[in-house]
């Protein structure tokens, strides 16, 4: 299902470049409304899979808080700790599931970073989504690095049909970029959910 996803924008983005060569023959007058029009436009990989992270940073000294916004393509989920060696060994919980990953991405964390008023080395942080993607991959860390090398974790990841960003969202919370036409790639996510 994912494929007709991916499908579908290539064929977006070949009509797209299409029409910006079919426009590069027309009059100066016409060439000019064209850029104007299409300026006002994102481009289709940022259109379906960009959202926004809304960074709050909070001083473990002074309390002073200062926030960030930073665009994301894709979200990075770790495993947790000791996985698939103790699970192997009779001893582990069953496997994460997925939502378990995602909420563990947005949890609160510490950070060494220096506070702008006081100098404090440390700060939470909390993360909520200010704008949806229309498509979100993931990707899952499943290397660890041990002194000089790199192993990959076989870990079992508990996969479900449906994921929910709501715990990191607020009233706030922008929809995904608004398609000014309907696309092909709405057929195609239509048919995933």
């Amino acid at each position: 299902m994912y494929s007709l996803a991916i499908d579908a924008l290539a064929d977006e983005m070949r009509d797209a470049q299409r029409a910006a060569t079919s426009a590069g023959g027309a009059t100066t007058a016409t060439n000019s409304s064209a850029k104007d029009s299409t300026a006002s436009h994102l481009p289709v990989s940022e259109l379906n899979f960009c959202g926004e992270v809304l960074k709050i940073l909070t001083c473990d000294g002074c309390g002073h808080e200062w926030t960030r916004t930073e665009a994301f393509s894709t979200l990075s989920l770790r495993l947790p700790a000791g996985g698939a060696l103790a699970v192997t060994a009779g001893r582990g919980a069953p496997p994460p599931t997925l939502q378990s990953l995602l909420e563990g991405h947005f949890a609160p964390a510490t950070l060494e970073v220096t506070c702008e008023k006081c100098g404090a080395i440390h700060a939470k942080l909390q993360q909520k989504v200010s704008r949806l993607p229309r498509v979100l991959p993931l990707h899952l860390m499943r290397f660890d690095f041990s002194g000089r090398s790199i192993v990959k974790r076989p870990d079992a990841i508990t996969l479900s049909p449906k994921l929910s960003l709501f715990f990191a969202a607020s009233k706030d919370t922008a929809p995904p970029h608004a398609l000014t036409k309907p696309t092909k790639l709405q057929g195609a996510l239509q048919l995933l959910t």
